[in-house]
């Protein structure tokens, strides 16, 4: 079974980057792609809260609690196994902080499969409506 491919936190994830490319359309602001996940979710990342609310929190990681060991398995390979635990252990204190790491981790995947982010991925790029149209179908067939 490949990474996230029966997981419904890919589907959040995945209406979210739509929802957050939706926006960007009209602006044609320059981003480096292999940044875009970090910059869609930047405003999570920067106040360290996902729904600013840790009952909403709890209640999405209950709901998605099966499903987040398949991201944490995923977080503990990228990153050195003390960073990790405090981050997987974070759920129990700051349960809206920890998913916005869960959602970074899923968003920076996601993006990292569309070949519209392969072809762009260490440019500065300006995000025109063409190439947000071809990441959001891009991001649908995933």
């Amino acid at each position: 079974m490949n990474y996230l491919e029966n997981n419904p936190i890919k589907n959040f994830v995945k209406d979210e980057i739509i929802e957050r490319l939706e926006d960007l359309k009209g602006y044609e602001e320059s981003h480096y792609i292999c940044d875009l996940g970090y910059t869609l979710f930047e405003s999570e990342n920067v106040n360290g809260a996902y729904f600013c609310s840790n009952y909403t929190a709890k209640k999405w990681v209950n709901k998605n609690f099966e499903y987040i060991g398949e991201v944490a398995e995923e977080i503990k390979f990228q990153f050195d196994s003390d960073y990790a635990n405090k981050i997987l252990l974070d759920v129990f204190d700051n349960p809206d902080r920890f998913i916005v790491v869960i959602v970074l981790e899923v968003a920076n995947y996601l993006i990292s499969r569309c070949d519209t982010a392969d072809k762009y991925w260490n440019d500065e790029t300006t995000l025109t409506d063409e190439i947000l149209n071809n990441l959001i179908e891009e991001i649908k067939a995933l």
